[in-house]
């Protein structure tokens, strides 16, 4: 989960530095001094990480189709993770708990009971 983050912070600060047009609301210049480039970076692994929470807040957005692209195709692998998590979490609850025994019977047998009580009595055969 956290390397799918990383991987897609590096793509993202790739394609920043191939256009810098791709996105829109991010605050910086044209120059890609070595600060601006961690400060990039930094920017690219919030909005990863905020994708690939489903929090997604909007401040950074991409600007072109492929970005675009590129940011649905995390999305989705967001919510295939999320399912195959939440999905094994339920295998290993299942798993892990204890065989439970009713609280109460499900069947009386009355062939086994001398004793008839009082309802029992009252109602004609």
């Amino acid at each position: 989960y956290l390397s799918t983050i990383l991987m897609y912070t590096g793509v993202y600060t790739l394609l920043l530095r191939l256009d810098i047009d791709g996105w829109s609301d991010l605050y910086g210049g044209s120059s890609l001094d070595s600060s601006y480039v961690s400060q990039i970076f930094v920017r690219m692994l919030y909005f990863s990480i905020s994708t690939m929470t489903s929090t997604g807040y909007g401040d950074i957005h991409p600007a072109r189709w492929y970005v675009y692209l590129i940011v649905c195709t995390q999305m989705l692998l967001s919510v295939i993770y999320t399912t195959v998590i939440f999905a094994r979490g339920l295998e290993v609850l299942a798993h892990a708990a204890p065989a439970r025994t009713p609280l109460l019977p499900t069947t009386v047998n009355r062939a086994d009971s001398d004793e008839t009580s009082e309802d029992e009595q009252l109602i004609p055969s």
